[in-house]
This record gives structure tokens, C-alpha cells and sequence, in this order.
């Protein structure tokens, strides 16, 4: 009964959507999944390589493939893989991809990928709108909210859905970022030496946590939000201010006894496991010979896997 309820959950959200002309169901022609599964490279080569694809023939296109995906193999149809993937509209007119997961995670979540938009019509907010509308409905069909993987190492779209609010929910394989019923507005400021994470109360905001700029340590106080009850912002609040200040090129690690506990939060929590995490994301990447351009971070050692 729960999964029929989840799926009813999902099918609501999907019908949404289309309906009001956000999303275009992906047919099952060989031109179509082909020409999606095209932005689907693109967007892995962007991530991974730092250009843009040009127009390139079949046989190239196959061979880019297998070097940007993790696999090595070509891109699969992307129909299938717990997903159904959509064209992403604006005006009626194609814009890029966008895929809603076919299971609702462990909180009633549910999950968007492939979300990519053409170069040329980047810059008007489409990608947001896009997001917004699948967060109204997936609300409005019975879900707690969204969420969405992104890679560190993907630093322009890691930034992104920083800088428009979501929230940083874990980090085990990826980054995980969520928009949630129960997860209140939030801001960061960031000056040259101390920065604050606030939420929003009512109609006014409360300092979280400070964090202040050390040289190669982190200072970080999080009394006022050790004065919350444990929910979900209780929860995700620091993981989330310790991901804007990592983009900003401050230290993660406090001292060397929180360093020593990294892996008790190594999913999730403290800015240490997202240090460690840090560590390992690019590792990887670097050994598949992708182009790794992030901010370097006070205390991480920037270690080759196998040392790791």
C-alpha cells in the first residue's frame, strides 16, 4: 500500500507539470532518446570537461561518451533506471532535459536528475522556475519536498543551487541537495573573517551558527542552534553553511580532535566530513583523468586515491 501510495505520490507531481507545460514527455522514437541522450552528454562533458559540445558526428559523440561517463560505457536509453526523463520547456519550446526519479527516498522526497539547460538560454532563470514548479508539485501531490544529486567537482552547478537556497542534506556518494516542507529559508554571510548562517523565524532571521576564519582551522559556533530541537534543520543546517563556506575557500577542520571523528560524519553533519568527503570526490575524479577545478581549502591534503 505504500508503494502504490508513493507512486500515486510520483504520478501526480509528473502530471503537473506537463500540465502546466514545465515538462514534455520523452517518447520512445529512436530520434528522440537520441536527441535527449545528446544534452545528457553535454551536460557530463561541461561537468567533467569544462566545454562546451560542439556539433561532432555519432562515432565521436560515442567516444566522448565512454570517456565521461564513470562506467566507461556509452549513454544507455534513458528510459528505464528508476527514472522518467522529460524535455524541459519554456514558451512550448524545447530547453533542455530534466528526469523525475520512479521511487520516493527514505523522507518522502522526490528525486529530480539529467536537470540541464541549452547554452543559449541560460541566464533567465529557467533552471529555477524549473525546480520551483516540480517543488509546488511534488507538495502539492502529497511529497515532503525534492531533491537532487550533484557532484563537488561540478562546481557551476554546485553553486547554483547554493545560491538559490536549497539545503545540503547528506553528502555519501554526492552531494545531495533538498527544498523540504519542513526546512525554513535560509542566508549566508560571509565577510573576510566571520561568517553566519541564519534561518528564518517568523519575520525575522536567527543566527545558527558563526563561523569565524582561522588561517588553515575553522572556528564555528553553533550554540543558538544547539538551542533548537533536533528536526530537520536541526539536522542539515551545519552540513549546509559548511558546503558555502568550502566554495568560498575556507578550512573545514576545527582542530585535530573533530578532524579525528571526520568519519563519524562522513554521510552527513559536521564541515570535517565534508572536508574528508571533499578529499575523495576529487581524488576520483582525477583518477578518470577529468578536469578538476575547485576551490582549494585550508587543511586538505588533496591526497591520489590509493593513498587515501
Amino acid at each position: 500500500m505504500r508503494y502504490d501510495a508513493q507512486q500515486a505520490t510520483i504520478e501526480g507531481c509528473c502530471r503537473l507539470l506537463v500540465a502546466e507545460q514545465v515538462l514534455e514527455p520523452l517518447s520512445m522514437e529512436e530520434v528522440e532518446t537520441e536527441a535527449w541522450n545528446v544534452y545528457e552528454l553535454a551536460s557530463l562533458v561541461e561537468g567533467h570537461l569544462h566545454f562546451q559540445l560542439p556539433a561532432i558526428s555519432r562515432e565521436a559523440r560515442r567516444h566522448i561518451e565512454c570517456l565521461v561517463t564513470y562506467d566507461g560505457e556509452p549513454l544507455a536509453s534513458p528510459h528505464g533506471g528508476y527514472r522518467t526523463p522529460y524535455w524541459l520547456l519554456t514558451g512550448g519550446r524545447r530547453v533542455g532535459t530534466f528526469a523525475i526519479g520512479t521511487l520516493i527516498s527514505g523522507i518522502d522526497l522526490i528525486s529530480i536528475s539529467s536537470l540541464y539547460v541549452e547554452p543559449a538560454m541560460r541566464g533567465r532563470g529557467l533552471a529555477r522556475r524549473a525546480l520551483e514548479a516540480a517543488f509546488r508539485a511534488a507538495v502539492t501531490s502529497g511529497a515532503g519536498g525534492i531533491r537532487l544529486d550533484a557532484s563537488w567537482t561540478w562546481q557551476p552547478s554546485v553553486r547554483f543551487y547554493a545560491r538559490i537556497g536549497m539545503w545540503v542534506r547528506m553528502w555519501k556518494h554526492n552531494l545531495v541537495f533538498t527544498w523540504q516542507q519542513r526546512l525554513p529559508p535560509y542566508r549566508v554571510e560571509i565577510g573576510e573573517s566571520e561568517a553566519r548562517f541564519l534561518i528564518q523565524q517568523g519575520e525575522g532571521w536567527r543566527t545558527a551558527v558563526t563561523a569565524r576564519h582561522l588561517g588553515d582551522r575553522l572556528g564555528w559556533e553553533q550554540e543558538d542552534l544547539e538551542g533548537r530541537p533536533p528536526d530537520e534543520a536541526y539536522h542539515c543546517a551545519p552540513g549546509t553553511f559548511a558546503l558555502h563556506l568550502a566554495l568560498a575557500g575556507w578550512p573545514l577542520i576545527r582542530s585535530d580532535e573533530t578532524w579525528e571523528r571526520r568519519h563519524h560524519w562522513c554521510d552527513s553533519g559536521q564541515p570535517e566530513g565534508l572536508a574528508y568527503k571533499i578529499e575523495i570526490f576529487e581524488a576520483v575524479d582525477r583518477q578518470r583523468g577529468f578536469d578538476v577545478r575547485t576551490p582549494r581549502i585550508p587543511g586538505i591534503q588533496y591526497r591520489d586515491l590509493d593513498e587515501i
